[in-house]
């Protein structure tokens, strides 16, 4: 088995859980924040972060209520990019759901609705309101046709990721519909003077934010998830919506691990799909490159990892890579399992450690430990070639 997507480049892997420190002292949000079980219009928000605040937003054309949840984050939060992932419900004609990620001194804004997505990066909330954003700074990618346009009542799971660099990526249902460019943002505010008028904003009586405790003008770092505005018989749903900030690690910098290559076993056949990426599998001194399918999953078996949660399944498997051993699975698998737990064929618990996402390339890894971990191939041009077979250990369904 070959492990392909990081070793032909330097690959920029976002560490979910590395306590960055303001120069105050002050610790920014390590690990991934559980912000709220349920986020829609005219009801209370379930399941509320400890210190996250909740507010409501100006009504919209035809469409009155809205709700949405702020994360006042350490300013060094945007400094590294974030990671926002929940399921998303939709029905009716709500207006868009705002995701809004903390980048250098402000915010982004990704604006999602029924037809596509757009991002903005205002100074003035009112001046793009519920307008879209701007659609030409998002490129569409190979799976927006797949998902867009969005259907009534359909359960989407969304992972929202802008990365240090201002790289930004939008995955619904494990597909890349799209990516952006940030360059430059400011502090977003959300003050609206009278007879100020925004994109698809309701202009007659008060138009303002209200929620105890928000603040009009944000600062670096703020981060919230704005669900747009909804009547009685719409919906506009966020559920398990998570927050995850970002501490970059260049992988590169690590030594290489040893490249294990074996002969191709007579009977594997590749395999047209894969639900976890694929792997080298260490070499034992003689018998390594005479090993069948058979023999290779006799010995690695235990190097494969069930995902399960309360809410679905995946697989991954247990590898050494640089100077470290990790479990690694896909990115849209990490995000879309409540409560994960990992096990091993055998039923042992993995105990993993801090995770890391890399940032378009749908590949998720934890620390951990094991016996006898797989080996991640570096050097794969000069050490492959086309017509090469592959063993692929993993399960589609879970």
């Amino acid at each position: 088995m070959r492990y392909t997507p990081l070793a032909p480049f330097a690959v920029v892997f976002l560490l979910v859980a590395s306590p960055a420190r303001s120069e105050n002292g002050a610790a920014a949000p390590s690990g991934a924040i559980e912000v709220a079980a349920v986020i829609k219009p005219k009801a209370t928000v379930e399941g509320l972060a400890q210190g996250a605040i909740v507010f409501e937003g100006p009504a919209g054309k035809g469409h009155r209520f809205t709700k949405g949840v702020l994360l006042k984050n350490d300013p060094l939060t945007g400094k590294n990019g974030s990671t926002w992932s929940f399921n998303f419900t939709r029905q009716g004609n709500p207006q868009e759901l705002q995701i809004i990620h903390p980048y250098a001194d402000g915010q982004m804004i990704c604006h999602l609705s029924k037809t596509g997505v757009g991002i903005s990066t205002p100074g003035a909330w009112i001046d793009v309101g519920y307008g879209g954003g701007d659609a030409e700074r998002f490129t569409k990618g190979q799976g927006f046709a797949e998902i867009f346009p969005l259907k009534d009542e359909d359960r989407h799971q969304v992972v929202s990721r802008l990365d240090g660099q201002g790289n930004y990526e939008l995955t619904i249902d494990g597909k890349v519909v799209g990516t952006g460019k940030v360059t430059t943002t400011s502090p977003l505010s959300l003050e609206i003077k009278p007879r100020s008028k925004g994109p698809s904003v309701q202009t007659r009586g008060t138009v303002e934010f209200k929620g105890e405790g928000l603040p009009v003008q944000w600062a670096a770092g703020y981060a919230a998830v704005f669900v747009g505005p909804a009547e009685d018989n719409e919906q506009n749903v966020c559920r398990d919506v998570r927050f995850a900030p970002n501490a970059t690690i260049d992988f590169s910098t690590l030594p290489p691990p040893v490249i294990a290559k074996t002969a191709p076993p007579p009977q594997a056949t590749p395999s047209p799909a894969r639900t976890t990426p694929s792997v080298t599998a260490p070499t034992k001194p003689a018998a390594a490159p005479q090993e069948t399918t058979a023999q290779l999953v006799k010995t690695h078996h235990n190097n494969l990892v069930f995902v399960s949660g309360s809410n679905g399944s995946g697989s991954g498997f247990l590898a050494h890579f640089g100077q470290g051993t990790f479990l690694i699975t896909n990115a849209h698998v990490a995000a879309g399992v409540k409560d994960a737990g990992f096990k091993t064929l055998q039923g042992d618990q993995v105990q993993a450690g801090t995770p890391a996402i890399a940032v378009g390339h749908d590949i998720f890894l934890m620390a951990a430990t094991a016996t006898q971990p797989l080996e991640v191939m570096t050097g794969v041009d000069e050490n492959t070639s086309i017509g090469d077979q592959v063993v692929v250990l993993g399960n589609a369904e879970g």
